[in-house]
């Protein structure tokens, strides 16, 4: 097996088809690679490698071709087939000699995350499972034109069959996705799409099932080739042929193992067939959405609008995923074109595919025998809604950049199975900044009535209001406003307020308020001079975060982001009965400088280097987040930056301070969303690297004319040295 091996390899580097072959596929993909990663600064090689498979496929029969074929057509395969040697060892020496030239490609591009690693944080798990993928998705890829080169003694009839059935797989799947086909015709034609599960490898996932479909593919294919060498070796020594030769029932029992295979692995859950190493965990549960499956007991119906291929592979992995967790919850999908007038009961707005309907499917009573109120109560989930997506200014088109299909799904879960949607008020009237992004989408995930209260058209703070907010004012209240807050807290009511820095100065009334409850706002914005407490600018704070309700999974340093904070005081020896308990410390080595109170002497000082204390500055450390529980059973829950909760904090901290947002809200009213959890989106975004325009041109040029043109001009040299001689 060793001599056929090493002959085979090297027959393909005396002439230029093996050097034809690596330079061609290495030039594309050096192109793609410079456009996509160095241009455009991802760090990830998913893209390149997906049109590098296209490229590879298409030239795979010109490497397969001359494998068995043009032995037979040469009639060298007599003395290979009369050698004493066995059938598979010829077969899978040559099978060997091609993996070597694939093994040498995948080398090479083996270096680019590497060198990436350089210029950003870039996931190696990421991009070298897709090389994984690619590399798997070839070695099954060859196997295909080894065997169909088998069957043939014409070379370029062995190529051109090759071409077909490849070409064929790559496209299989849209193919049949452009046809109104039955669930069972649609499986039959994936049995053939190559691409679809070398997609899951691209995408970060390292798959099980996908492995075991490609290793089925290599094992028939080397079988079949097998049993065709047999056959004609069997017809070599023969003057007649006999059928024990080519088994027919060993073809049989292969085909009946592979097949029973792929449909065991396709039974086992996701949970254990998939490991998701995407940076942002794009295709697995979290561990809240799991821990809230777990205790969720409402029978739930989810209708899909559209059928299974139609619908994203993200968005159906997560209603499996929901599946196999949680057994009160059944998926359905309904095919739009079958089922016209399904959805219009639900809904007169249009969806588009991938939407969903979450009906709650209980027909539990009440203790008082009545039916429950949540029975067939209902959530309509937009596509819109579950793929978020951003405009680039520059050219006015939209591009996908986010997932929260998971956080869509359990928010609607948890309504279907609530009575009723608690209110919650936003004070209006004196400039405040409205809630939005993705902290006005944390308040409808947990199912939560958002209202604007101005105090100037009500005489008091409405009875249905479970919790105030009074989100970055940037003039002050008025008494008769602040009479109207102290009644709602000392009636037991709950508030929470964060700040502006620059405004808080002016908020007098309010400050004033909040000293009768023992807390103190400081004006100026809290410097840090600790390294480990602060991102890029000594005033963008990293505040650690203390144990408490409000912060479940998230205590410790480096978790939450808080810009330009004033900070709080508290007497907790004042004998009022009131509870203090801090949510975000400043370190010991901050410090308070009361001078800040406009953003341009920030700006000014935090350009100008490193800050140190000065005469006037006061001591951290600091508290810039707080609750205080009075002894009439009001709360007040402080936060010293309301830009902690704007989306380009949390997007720096991967969606954490989106989260202690949430929990503070459910914290602060646990009876009305007791078991509401709300989950981040997830973007799509990949690593970023930073690359400078002359290292774009080198690495550009070296990897896509440098090494494949070396490699192509050596082997037409050493072609041409070899012919001449």
């Amino acid at each position: 097996m060793k001599a056929i091996f090493k002959k085979d390899f090297l027959s393909y580097f005396r002439n230029v088809v093996g050097w034809l072959f690596l330079g061609i596929n290495l030039i594309f993909y050096g192109v793609q690679m410079t456009a996509y990663n160095l241009l455009n600064s991802y760090g990830n090689v998913s893209a390149p490698l997906s049109f590098l498979i296209i490229v590879f496929t298409l030239l795979v029969p010109i490497l397969t071709m001359r494998t068995f074929a043009e032995e037979r057509k040469n009639r060298t395969d007599q003395l290979l087939y009369t050698a004493p040697v066995s059938v598979w060892k010829i077969v899978i020496g040559k099978y060997l000699a091609l993996i070597l030239i694939l093994g040498i490609m995948a080398g090479i591009i083996s270096i680019t995350p590497f060198i990436m690693h350089f210029y950003g944080d870039i996931s190696y798990k990421e991009n070298y499972v897709a090389i994984l993928g690619f590399f798997i998705f070839g070695v099954a890829v060859l196997s295909i034109g080894l065997f169909i080169s088998s069957l043939f003694e014409n070379v370029i009839i062995a190529a051109i069959i090759t071409f077909v059935i490849l070409l064929f797989g790559l496209f299989s799947n849209s193919i049949i996705g452009n046809f109104n086909t039955s669930e069972g015709v649609s499986n039959f034609f994936k049995v053939f799409d190559f691409v679809s599960p070398c997609d899951d490898f691209l995408q970060g996932i390292l798959s099980l099932k996908h492995i075991v479909y490609f290793a089925s593919i290599i094992f028939i294919c080397l079988f079949l080739t097998v049993q065709v060498i047999s056959k004609r070796r069997y017809s070599i020594s023969k003057k007649t042929f006999s059928m024990t030769a080519f088994s027919i029932t060993g073809i049989v029992i292969a085909l009946a193992a592979i097949i029973c295979g792929n449909i065991l692995i396709n039974k086992v859950p996701v949970k254990y067939s998939e490991i998701d190493l995407t940076q942002e965990k794009l295709y697995k549960l979290t561990k809240d959405t799991k821990n809230f499956l777990k205790k969720y007991d409402t029978d739930t119906m989810i209708y899909v609008y559209g059928t299974k291929s139609s619908v994203s592979e993200i968005e159906r992995k997560t209603l499996s995923e929901m599946k196999e967790v949680n057994k009160h919850i059944k998926v359905k999908y309904v095919d739009p074109s079958v089922s016209q007038n399904f959805f219009t009961k639900y809904t007169s707005d249009d969806l588009y595919e991938g939407s969903l309907v979450v009906v709650n499917n209980s027909n539990a009573e009440n203790s008082s025998g009545a039916a429950s109120s949540t029975e067939n109560r209902f959530k309509v989930v937009s596509a819109e809604d579950i793929f978020l997506s951003t405009m680039d200014y520059y050219s006015g088109s939209y591009s996908t950049t986010g997932y929260d299909g998971e956080g869509q799904i359990v928010s609607a879960l948890n309504y279907v199975a609530s009575e009723d949607m608690p209110k919650i008020y936003e004070l209006s009237g004196h400039d405040e900044i409205k809630i939005s992004g993705n902290f006005a989408t944390a308040i409808e995930k947990l199912n939560l009535e958002d209202q604007d209260l101005n105090l100037l058209t009500s005489d008091k703070i409405p009875d249905d209001c479970k919790l105030l907010i009074i989100h970055a004012p940037q003039s002050d209240l008025s008494m008769n406003d602040i009479s109207k807050i102290k009644d709602y807290i000392d009636g037991g009511g709950k508030v929470m307020i964060d700040f502006e820095f620059v405004a808080a100065q002016n908020l007098s009334n309010l400050k004033a308020m909040l000293s009768e409850y023992g807390i103190t706002v400081n004006d100026g914005a809290v410097c840090e001079t600790d390294t480990n407490y602060y991102n890029n600018s000594q005033f963008v704070l990293l505040p650690n975060v203390e144990s408490m309700e409000a912060t479940t999974d998230l205590t410790g340093q480096l978790q939450v982001l808080s810009p330009y904070s004033v900070s709080f005081t508290y007497d907790t020896e004042d004998g009022s009965g009131n509870t203090y308990t801090p949510i975000l410390t400043t370190s010991e080595s901050s410090f308070l400088r009361p001078s800040y109170i406009n953003a341009e002497d920030v700006t000014s000082d935090s350009a100008g280097g490193d800050l140190t204390m000065q005469e006037g500055d006061v001591q951290g450390p600091f508290t810039v987040g707080l609750r205080e529980t009075t002894s009439d059973g009001g709360q007040i829950t402080l936060y010293g930056s309301a830009y902690q909760f704007e989306d380009s904090a949390d997007s720096i901290v991967s969606g954490r301070n989106q989260k202690l947002f949430s929990q503070t809200l459910s914290s602060a009213i646990p009876d009305e969303v007791s078991e509401s959890v709300t989950i981040p989106s997830k973007s799509y975004a990949s690593s970023y690297i930073t690359v400078s325009a002359r290292l774009v041109m080198i690495y550009g040029l070296f990897f896509s004319v440098v090494i494949p043109v070396f490699i192509i001009i050596f082997g037409i040299v050493l072609w041409a040295v070899r012919r001449k001689y």
